[in-house]
């Protein structure tokens, strides 16, 4: 049988990220907006699992990048 290549030995104590369940924390650095932006579009009906997790294919398209100026 070949080597297992699906995890780097070197990255053993980083924690892995699942992306169809994510934090809001987790996604919003991702999709490069703010935590808040986030939390409103959850609470204007984002789809999310019951525990509050985020599968980011559902809301990559739904966040718009923060601006500046």
């Amino acid at each position: 049988m070949g080597e297992d290549f699906s995890r780097n030995p070197n990255d053993a104590d980083r924690p892995t990220l699942n992306p169809a369940a994510l934090t809001v924390a987790d996604v919003a650095p991702l999709l490069g907006v703010p935590v808040e932006m986030v939390e409103k579009d959850l609470a204007e009906e984002a789809p999310a699992a019951a525990d509050g997790s985020v599968n980011l294919t559902t809301v990559i398209g739904r966040a718009k990048p923060a601006t500046t100026g």
